[in-house]
């Protein structure tokens, strides 16, 4: 149980380690990529530059098919015609109803005069002294029996019902009543609705309850309801020997008579004078054109709201306006985002040197930090008098040259030769220049030896044209050095001189033995190799101590893994790795 607990344990630390290396693996990689200004700014400029293309043109041509698309939507038709269109048929409606409704009750009233005079004229004289009248209360009723039946309107059903002789009747009360219930639910419909089936319904019963106070009416106007007044009246009047010569004739009971056509049969109105027709015509061509005016008002209306829903229902596609800073401001952002993406892209397919942490992993070997001299060094560098003539290549004031030298040859394992090898040519002479000038202050007779690609580069950085600064000599132990490359002597200080000597990709195996000959004469040898001079394979010193420099951001990662490989499997030591984490050295 103990060694399965054991056994988990050690798998959640292995698990938590990769964690924490792959970890640190991305963070060394975003910071290598966040070092890349230039390629994060030209990235990052061209896709600006698409980005606001892409905000102005892209919602620019949305726009154009937006605008089409409402452009061929029907136009909104102004209502306001329409309306007034509405309103001239609603008054020439009203005109003719007020037309024809004058025509009628002039006519009703032309009738029911007729009816008057003609009501007074139907009693039969019983003699020739006096004649029957009727009396107020039948020639009203005749008048307004006349007038409901030429004009079966509500106002007339009314009149009807309150005539003098109705009045007393049950059922007159109980049909006007309903008369009148009807008609007061029927506006209040009409008011609330509008004409429909029901308001017809409602109507139609109006036209009911008027035609029953019609036939009432009729029935008090006929002839067996006034026989007994009317027959009192006529005796009363008639003179003593009409009796019995009417008696005498039929041998009935003599009784005045009386003619009631005009009373069962009313005039009717003279539909088909010129006039009535005329208004009607007037009054059907009012109602086409108001039906009309409301079909054409609705249809428009319901055009108007369709185009208006679809306009709202397009511009909400419509993307939505970006202020110039907003887009400004996201172009930038995008910029960014895209510049650093591609650097870090990159980064992650060819990745570099990060820190110290990441080369002291993969190498496996010390790891000494350059990180150049400090603005109060440099200043108070400048200001003695001593180091006017030492060559800018040369940094006395940094603690990375003496802490390599140190690690050279301190600690019980001295070394005397030392090869510096880089990727990078001027960066690996610099290197290997400082690190002699720190064993020649320490006292010990130094040999630089260039070897690396470009032709007398440590001469240049150190200013030795052979009689410039430096000057040329053949070493003393042996006059057979080669002529092509003397050995030099460069001023590096105050009481301080450096030996160097070039060595070109041409060296046969003469020279080099030459050159082992001189190292043989001086306490510590240097010899700087760049990784790109291809015609020098093999070193001309068998120094198995070796330096490795890097670059922080610049040396690929990969290329230390497999240079720190391949020198191991050459038996030789890399005694440390000098990692540059300043501005790349520049002396001209």
């Amino acid at each position: 149980m103990n060694s399965t607990v054991d056994g988990g344990s050690g798998t959640r630390h292995h698990n938590n380690a990769n964690t924490r290396r792959t970890t640190a693996w991305m963070a060394a990689r975003a910071r290598n990529a966040a070092k890349r200004g230039g390629l994060i700014a030209g990235v990052g400029l061209l896709a600006v530059a698409a980005t606001l293309m892409a905000l102005v043109l892209v919602p620019r041509e949305v726009n154009r098919t937006v605008r089409a698309r409402i452009n061929a939507l029907p136009p909104i038709v102004d209502t306001l015609p329409l309306l007034a269109n509405l309103t001239g048929a609603t008054d020439r409606l009203r005109n003719a109803e007020a037309t024809l409704q004058y025509l009628r009750q002039a006519e009703i009233d032309r009738v029911a005069s007729a009816a008057s005079n003609a009501g007074t004229t139907t009693v039969i004289p019983a003699s020739a002294n006096g004649v029957v009248d009727q009396s107020d209360a039948r020639k009203e009723l005749t008048l307004r029996t006349a007038r409901a039946r030429t004009a079966p309107l509500v106002e007339n059903f009314r009149a009807l019902g309150e005539a003098d002789l109705l009045r007393g009747d049950a059922r007159a009360r109980l049909l006007l009543d309903s008369l009148n219930d009807v008609n007061r639910d029927r506006e209040a419909y009409a008011a609330l609705n509008g004409p429909d089936a029901r308001y017809a319904a409602m109507t139609a019963k109006l036209a009911t309850l008027g035609q029953r106070l019609l036939v009432l009416a009729e029935q008090r106007l006929s002839p067996a309801a006034g026989n007994s007044t009317g027959a009192t009246s006529v005796a009363a009047a008639a003179p003593p020997g009409a009796a019995t010569r009417l008696g005498s004739d039929s041998g009935r009971a003599t009784e005045p008579r009386v003619d009631t056509t005009l009373l069962t049969q009313p005039p009717r109105l003279n539909e088909e004078s010129a006039a009535d027709s005329a208004a009607r015509q007037s009054l059907d061509a009012a109602k086409l054109m108001l039906q009309s005016a409301e079909k054409t008002l609705a249809d428009v209306r319901l055009s108007n709201t369709r185009t208006t829903e679809e306009r709202i229902r397009v511009e909400a596609e419509s993307p939505a306006r970006v202020p110039p800073v907003a887009m400004l401001f996201a172009a930038l952002v995008t910029g960014v985002a895209v510049g650093f993406g591609c650097a870090f892209f990159i980064e992650m397919k060819r990745p570099h040197v990060a820190d110290a942490a990441e080369v002291e992993r993969v190498t496996d070997a010390r790891v000494i930090v350059h990180t150049g001299a400090t603005l109060a060094t440099r200043t108070l560098q400048t200001l003695r008098r001593a180091d006017d003539g030492v060559p800018p290549v040369i940094d006395a004031t940094s603690e990375a040259y003496h802490l390599l030298h140190v690690t050279l040859t301190g600690y019980g394992d001295t070394s005397r030769e030392v090869q510096v090898i880089s990727s990078d040519a001027l960066l690996g002479a610099t290197i290997a220049i400082n690190l002699a000038v720190a064993a020649v202050r320490d006292s010990r007779a130094t040999l630089l030896i260039d070897a690396s690609a470009a032709p007398h580069l440590v001469n240049r950085l150190l200013r030795n044209n052979a009689g410039d600064t430096g000057t040329a000599r053949v070493p003393s132990s042996d006059t057979s050095a080669p002529k092509h490359s003397p050995l030099i002597t460069a001023r590096v200080g105050r009481e301080l001189s450096l030996d160097t000597m070039s060595l070109s990709g041409e060296s046969n195996a003469a020279d080099l033995e030459t050159v082992q000959t001189i190292a043989r004469d001086h306490d510590f040898t240097v010899v700087v190799r760049s990784e790109s001079n291809e015609n020098l394979q093999v070193s001309p010193l068998p120094a198995a101590d070796v330096i490795l420099c890097a670059r922080v951001g610049v040396t690929r990662l990969d290329w230390l893994i497999t240079r720190t490989a391949e020198l191991r499997e050459q038996q030789h030591r890399v005694r440390a790795v000098l990692l540059w984490s300043t501005r790349a050295p520049t002396f001209w």
